[in-house]
């Protein structure tokens, strides 16, 4: 199945939950008329880790596509919303 086709909705969440350390949470559930890819995204981040966000929930939705939640370690939720939450770490260059 192709990905490119796939609307994914994000959200910058004034209310994230969880952890502080938390940075972004990707978001698969089943919804009226077939499946919602989504994610939430904390309101502080600068606009290059918000790129970053960005970028992770839509690679981590292409792989649960292709691959189910195991690859990953998505948490399904009691509700049936599939769930993988993560924090962006810098890491050093390679210079």
């Amino acid at each position: 199945m192709s990905t490119e086709a796939v609307p994914v909705t994000v959200v910058v969440d004034a209310d994230f939950p969880g952890d502080p350390g938390l940075t972004v949470c990707a978001i698969v559930e089943s919804a009226p008329g077939g499946v919602r890819y989504g994610g939430l995204i904390r309101p502080d981040l600068d606009r290059v880790a918000f790129e970053q966000a960005v970028e992770f929930i839509g690679s981590r939705i292409a792989r649960f596509i292709q691959h189910g939640p195991e690859p990953d370690g998505w948490e399904p939720a009691v509700d049936g919303v599939w769930r993988l939450w993560a924090r962006l770490t810098p890491m050093p260059t390679l210079d």
